[in-house]
């Protein structure tokens, strides 16, 4: 399952991926790539930066632990995905407690 983690700043994502984190689960950041290339986030990412940070992040998602299937079955997988309804996201409020974030996350997994 690939979770994505969005919102405003200082709503609890990175928190949410640690306590993630904690339960197996392989974080990719990509605050913590840009960082990595040098760019400092409170200065801002130029634009023409981002495409690579992406890919970067890409490739970090496919080296990871991911090859429990071969190749041929997720492909053929991935063939057959219907993405769900946009309604259908797992929306999870900054207000719970971390606690209730990864329940509610892992639940759903």
């Amino acid at each position: 399952m690939l979770i994505i983690l969005t919102g405003l700043p200082y709503c609890g994502k990175t928190t949410l991926a640690r306590a993630l984190e904690q339960t197996g689960a392989a974080v990719v950041e990509l605050d913590h790539i840009n960082r990595e290339r040098g760019f400092r986030i409170e200065d801002g990412v130029p634009m023409t930066e981002w495409p690579e940070t992406i890919r970067q992040a890409e490739a970090r998602i496919e080296a990871s632990d991911r090859h429990i299937l071969s190749d041929e079955v997720l492909q053929r997988v991935r063939r057959r995905f219907q993405p769900p309804p946009e309604d259908s996201a797992l929306i999870v409020d900054a207000v719970w407690s971390t606690q209730k974030q990864l329940d509610v996350v892992t639940a759903a997994r």
